[in-house]
């Protein structure tokens, strides 16, 4: 018999939401308040009422995916998206990108060697002593619009993954080459794995949905490789945050203290960065009035624009206290030490909860089109899938998609977008030409 694998199905943003939401969701509900209060040091607050909410938004999500991804879009395999995609465009966009990231990394290294910074600073934080990766954070803190620059690099992956398979590596691989052991070097000396993933990610999934495509209906050794990719994940997953844990907090705190294992303690560590953001959702909700005032956590990136944060004040528009009252309350009921807030959860306390389900639709629903636009090899959908992967995989612990983190992507991919949704417009209809009749 021949394996036929048709498509990535566990790329699908319904099987990602399901899995991952419920599987965590439901492990904070068992977990009992005596292992929040033994392995993180904080109460357990999520109640029975806490998990059908949630639940509720997951199917909201799950629906809404299901339903984008059966729209009737545009089919397209790569050969056409070849033919169709201004290269142009697309190589004028990646450049432009590589080279701010570049000058935003050099000048942020400059600004770091400036306050100090030296080859005994780095060589500390390699051999984990002390508190060396959290001073590495004050010699490079405080560099608004540097940092920003740098974000650019998940843009510059997903144009130059694309690029490359088209038009060939020459010009492309060597800068993806440069930008990897750059951005790994930060994720290590800053404490920024999601930096990392950011890039890893994107090029995996865009590598995996690019090399089916070009394939067609042939098939190969991959193909079993493929179907053992929702385990091998995970697996891949955890050895990646031990390693970078081990760095972080395992030998400068965690290693004479404790008496776990390293690969113990990480599991934990791992597992309670999620079981808490749960429970901080929770916290969130029971403490904070909702729904606000004004929209603040759906739309992060306006309110902490570089310039729009000067002039438009979200407490003073609002008249409403929420400036850090999140992070006072969890350090207050929870831990510091896990204090992310639930990405879940987040839409609720803007719109309210039957709000939030419908925000779930809308998102679930861009979404699936998404993955659709992604396996038929679209433009739209190889450009912006794979964040939106990367958005879903942290919605457990924080809202990516609208973050200001994530905002000098979007701003880069615009031209994307709107080169794409002009391929997606209705084609009209050729009307054949009257026939002529002869002269006789």
């Amino acid at each position: 018999m021949t394996l036929r694998v048709n498509n990535l199905w566990w790329l699908h943003p319904g099987c990602v939401a399901a899995m991952l939401l419920v599987a965590t969701t439901c492990l904070t509900y068992v977990t009992p308040d005596s292992a929040f209060r033994a392995l993180w040091d904080m109460p357990k607050c999520f109640e029975l009422e806490d998990l059908l909410r949630t639940l509720l938004l997951t199917a909201a999500l799950v629906f809404g995916a299901c339903i984008g991804s059966w729209l009737p879009l545009l089919p397209r395999k790569l050969a056409e998206w070849e033919e169709a995609v201004p290269w142009n465009m697309v190589r004028l966009l990646f450049n432009a990108g590589f080279c701010l990231c570049l000058v935003g990394y050099v000048v942020w290294f400059a600004i770091g060697v400036s306050r100090g910074i030296n080859f005994t600073t780095l060589v500390d934080v390699l051999k984990a002593q002390g508190t060396a990766v959290y001073a590495m954070r004050d010699y490079f803190s405080k560099a608004p619009g540097i940092t920003t620059m740098t974000q650019f690099g998940m843009a510059v992956v997903v144009l130059g993954i694309p690029l490359g398979f088209a038009k060939g590596w020459r010009h492309v691989g060597w800068k993806l080459a440069v930008l990897l052991p750059i951005t790994t070097v930060r994720a290590l000396f800053l404490s920024e794995r999601l930096a990392l993933l950011e890039l890893l990610i994107p090029a995996a999934v865009l590598y995996f949905n690019l090399r089916k495509l070009r394939l067609g209906d042939r098939r190969d050794r991959l193909d079993w490789l493929l179907l053992l990719v929702p385990i091998v994940a995970p697996v891949l997953a955890y050895l990646f945050f031990m390693v970078f844990e081990y760095f972080r907090s395992w030998a400068a705190h965690y290693a004479q203290a404790s008496q776990m294992s390293l690969p113990e303690f990480a599991l934990l560590r791992l597992l309670g960065y999620y079981v808490t953001s749960i429970n901080n959702g929770a916290i969130l909700l029971q403490d904070i009035e909702h729904p606000l005032p004004i929209p603040y956590y759906s739309l992060e990136w306006l309110w902490k624009f570089p310039v729009v944060k000067d002039f438009l004040d979200y407490e003073q528009v609002s008249h409403f206290p929420l400036i850090g009252l999140g992070s006072k309350l969890l350090a207050v009921e929870g831990n510091i030490e896990f204090n992310s807030p639930c990405g879940l959860i987040l839409p609720v306390l803007d719109f309210g909860f039957a709000g939030g389900v419908i925000f779930y639709l809308w998102a679930g629903l861009i979404l699936g089109a998404a993955y659709r636009l992604f396996q038929q090899g679209h433009i739209l959908g190889l450009a912006y899938y794979p964040i939106f992967l990367v958005g879903l995989l942290e919605l457990p612990r924080e809202l990516y998609w609208p973050s200001s983190r994530v905002f000098p992507t979007w701003i880069l991919l615009l031209p994307v977008l709107v080169a794409g949704l002009f391929q997606l417009r209705p084609r009209a209809a050729q009307v054949a030409p009257p026939k002529t009749i002869p002269d006789t």
